[in-house]
């Protein structure tokens, strides 16, 4: 899943979080971009990297409208298109939280031009739009990446990380699968308790929370393109109790996996329960 938007906020927007990753471009320097305990002043074409589940929030100057452009993605977006290389950037670029952009002024007008191209093609039906979108953004990507100056070759952060990685892919893949803490640490070849630490500053959160997010996900994928039962649907992701996925699934999108399967059937048409909170 992706999709791209603009806008323009006045004041200070009130802080939320995402269940996507975002790629935010400022398009004027009418404000700053708070992210956790960090903040960075806007700057026409200056990218902002906003990992899923980071908090933050704009904050424009006084009397004036913060004017912006922004792209949401899922965590692991490039793995399921293929791009592998990208797909460690944007790893990288989670696991050791680079909000932030470079400010070279070529970098910064070719970040316009790329997110200009990426409203462009998430706005057409024209044939492989969305592959060029795919494109587009994994140019952004790798700009960034160089623009923040770390590079693919850092041995060290790799042997850090790889183990989380294999694990998240994993998840990602096959979210209907069990994986039990004490087993995923040994795999990882970690005590528990490192473990732990290592995963929630790899992906933001617990082992329990990101394996029901990404069963959630796929639940959702499954009520929108068929007929299956919700019981069904559960019991295919991985939720041995229908009440707990009910429960788990109205608190993550606010709504129960009966209505969205109603509201889809009712209107013809899938909605946005992209999740702000």
């Amino acid at each position: 899943m992706l999709w791209a938007s603009k806008g323009a906020d006045r004041g200070i927007n009130k802080p939320h979080r995402h269940t996507m990753h975002e790629l935010f471009i400022s398009m004027d320097s009418n404000g700053s971009q708070h992210i956790e305990n960090t903040k960075c002043r806007f700057m026409r074409g200056r990218a902002f990297f906003l990992p899923e589940g980071s908090n933050h929030y704009i904050a424009a100057e006084p009397g004036k409208y913060a004017e912006f452009a922004f792209v949401c993605f899922e965590a692991k977006h490039f793995l399921k298109s293929g791009n592998a290389q990208a797909q460690k950037a944007v790893d990288f670029l989670v696991s050791n939280r680079q909000y932030f952009s470079g400010i070279d002024p070529e970098y910064l007008r070719e970040n316009i031009r790329l997110i200009q191209n990426i409203l462009y093609e998430t706005g057409t039906s024209l044939p492989l739009s969305s592959w060029r979108t795919d494109c587009f953004l994994g140019e952004l990507i790798v700009n960034y990446y160089r623009s923040v100056n770390k590079s693919f070759g850092d041995s060290r952060n790799l042997m850090e990380t790889e183990p989380i990685q294999l694990l998240v892919n994993k998840i990602l893949l096959h979210p209907e699968t069990d994986y039990p803490l004490p087993i995923s640490a040994k795999d990882a070849g970690m005590s528990i308790s490192k473990f732990c630490n290592n995963f929630r500053k790899f992906t933001g959160t617990t082992l329990t929370a990101y394996i029901n997010e990404a069963r959630l996900k796929n639940a959702v994928d499954l009520i929108k393109s068929g007929d299956l039962q919700i019981s069904r649907i559960a019991l295919e992701c991985g939720f041995s109790n229908l009440g707990y996925f009910h429960k788990v699934f109205k608190k993550h999108y606010g709504t129960s996996p009966f209505a969205l399967k109603k509201i889809f059937r009712e209107r013809g048409e899938f909605p946005n329960i992209i999740k702000e909170y």
